[in-house]
């Protein structure tokens, strides 16, 4: 608690009036998906919704129905096409990622720089709801009865990455570099060489 990286974060938190719990996110993560929401297409009705341990959330049928109105209003206002869909929405330190079916939408919402890759898990986790669960989410009333299944398959969104793990695939990177072994093996064979050519000039010395 009093090492200079966090007497700085004290700091920063202290100048700019966030909370120190923010600064410390801020430094330290890279990205982390906070909620993740799963809404009727259509009625706008949400169906499910989960998030990180570490989240406040608020009223999630709020931020259901008002994800829902503007997405539609995104789409009457400018979609040029009928496949046009609005896919990301950013305020502050937060993104708002979203992808549609034919039954539901998922939307998750990501503190930092998500990376691209995400969408396809997803896209992926929301296929699987309409290939498991079709059925149930097409004639959903309304009724928020407990769903453990669709929460477990929800969680698998609620991915994130530190800065610190971040370091350290960047510094394991270069050794999956083919070069790298080339590189490697030449020079193990050169100090094989030159321990041989050494060994060999000693054994010779003393023979002499």
């Amino acid at each position: 608690s009093m090492s200079p990286k966090s007497l700085r974060w004290r700091w920063e938190a202290k100048r700019s009036g966030i909370p120190l719990s923010e600064i410390i996110l801020k430094h330290s993560l890279v990205y982390r998906a906070e909620e993740v929401f799963l809404i009727q297409q259509g009625s706008g009705l949400l169906i499910e919704h989960v998030s990180h341990p570490d989240v406040v959330t608020s009223d999630s049928d709020a931020v259901s129905a008002m994800l829902t109105v503007i997405r539609d209003f995104s789409h009457d206002s400018f979609s040029a096409e009928a496949g046009d869909n609005l896919e990301t929405v950013e305020f502050g330190e937060r993104t708002l990622w979203m992808v549609e079916g034919p039954k539901a939408l998922l939307a998750c919402v990501y503190r930092g720089e998500a990376p691209k890759a995400n969408r396809t898990i997803l896209l992926s986790v929301l296929e699987q709801f309409h290939s498991l669960y079709g059925a149930e989410i097409e004639n959903y009333s309304g009724d928020r009865g407990a769903r453990p299944e669709f929460q477990e398959l929800l969680a698998t969104c609620l991915t994130q990455q530190s800065k610190a793990s971040e370091n350290t695939a960047k510094k394991t990177h270069w050794l999956r570099k083919p070069l790298v072994w080339v590189l490697l093996g030449v020079g193990l064979l050169i100090c094989y060489w030159g321990w041989s050519r050494y060994d060999l000039q000693h054994r010779t010395d003393s023979l002499l």
